[in-house]
């Protein structure tokens, strides 16, 4: 039975419930991951920082899915406006948990080898395509509604 519990909590903890610092985590996974991809390779890199600032690639808050991906974002690019971009001065917007979260988030991707830049660009079309779809009020509600009038014709 202990066995079983600890089980279903590591389950949990790893598809993002009681999740505190960054609770939508659960709300979409892929959508989370994605976020978490670009958000790690934008803390490494100035020169992914500088197609963001420069609009080539396009990207802004709402594309993001998380409350916690958006402050993460607007607050790079923020401290990056003055393009001596340093992670520590992210400090000033985030509690050390936080913080310690946004640390992990490039440190994972410091492990990972490749972060080029078709990575990233992919990554920003994943999380795209995941905010519209979870922009959707609820996809099984849509779906129903559909079945429904379907139905009636």
């Amino acid at each position: 039975e202990y066995k079983k519990q600890e089980s279903q909590k590591v389950l949990r903890q790893s598809a993002g419930f009681g999740d505190k610092i960054n609770p939508d985590y659960a709300k979409n996974v892929a959508a989370a991951k994605a976020e978490e991809t670009v958000l790690g390779l934008l803390l490494m890199f100035s020169e992914y920082r500088a197609l963001v600032r420069d609009g080539k690639i396009a990207l802004a808050e709402k594309d993001f899915f998380t409350d916690f991906g958006k402050r993460v974002f607007n607050a790079i690019m923020e401290v990056d406006k003055n393009s001596a971009f340093d992670s520590s001065l992210l400090g000033e917007f985030f509690t050390p948990e936080e913080q310690g979260r946004i640390m992990r988030l490039e440190l994972s991707r410091r492990e990972l080898s490749d972060n080029g830049t078709q990575v990233f660009t992919e990554s920003v079309a994943s999380l795209k395509r995941e905010t519209a779809y979870t922009g959707a009020e609820d996809p099984v509600d849509d779906l129903l509604s559909i079945i429904k009038d379907k139905r009636n014709t």
